[in-house]
């Protein structure tokens, strides 16, 4: 019988955000192996867990392309940092001073027992050294940024191993700029006819652009 996934929150991730997940993972897998590289290392449910703080059975399901149940972000947020606690070994009074709040305040926080303010989130993430987005993102998004993040890495080294010719120097140094990377991303989920119609307003948008230039 298949594992039945925790019961963790109310709301739930659609298809489509499983859609998404599977769609990355695709392309890292390709990515890996055009590279002689164990696509399994990187698509390692417990390498995933560990690096975006996210269960396994929410993983497994997401890989899957299952709809998975949607962990508040509440829940999320106390889960990572008490995970990172654990893992760095720190203790509340440390966290707390640098908070500039007492080692039982700071406890509170990451317990949830006390809600944190923007500008804490912030000061968590740089005090655990991660990605302010890292500790409140949902467990999909945590997951598709993390293979993002892979899937941006293995095309940066396999650009540097397959360098493009020069007549294309100046194409690949726009498709490799960050802006035009994270668009590229979005769009790699849609589906043909979204990416027809994005493509279609894209290029308005640029034509509008530049008759604005020349007035």
């Amino acid at each position: 019988m298949e594992k039945e996934t925790r019961t963790v929150a109310n709301s739930y991730s659609g298809s489509s955000e499983a859609d998404s997940v599977v769609a990355a993972a695709t392309r890292v897998r390709e990515l890996a192996e055009r590279l002689a590289r164990d696509a399994d290392d990187f698509l390692s449910v417990t390498r995933i867990s560990s690096s975006a703080g996210v269960p396994v059975d929410i993983i497994e399901a997401l890989l899957a392309g299952r709809a998975a149940e949607q962990r508040d972000l509440t829940t999320v947020f106390t889960s990572r940092c008490q995970d990172l606690k654990k893992r760095r070994k720190v203790a509340s009074d440390a966290i707390g001073q640098a908070l500039g709040v007492s080692g039982s305040h700071a406890h509170y926080l990451i317990t949830g027992k006390r809600k944190a303010s923007m500008e804490q989130c912030v000061a968590l993430a740089v005090f655990f050294d991660v990605r302010a987005q890292y500790l409140t993102a949902t467990d999909h998004d945590a997951v598709l940024d993390l293979l993002r993040d892979d899937e941006r890495r293995m095309l940066e080294e396999l650009a540097a191993a397959e360098p493009a010719p020069a007549a294309d120097a100046e194409m690949a140094r726009l498709l490799n700029s960050p802006g035009i990377r994270s668009i590229a991303a979005r769009a790699a989920d849609l589906d043909p006819d979204r990416r027809r119609a994005l493509a279609a307003w894209v290029d308005g948008f640029v034509a509008g652009a530049r008759s604005g230039e020349e007035q």
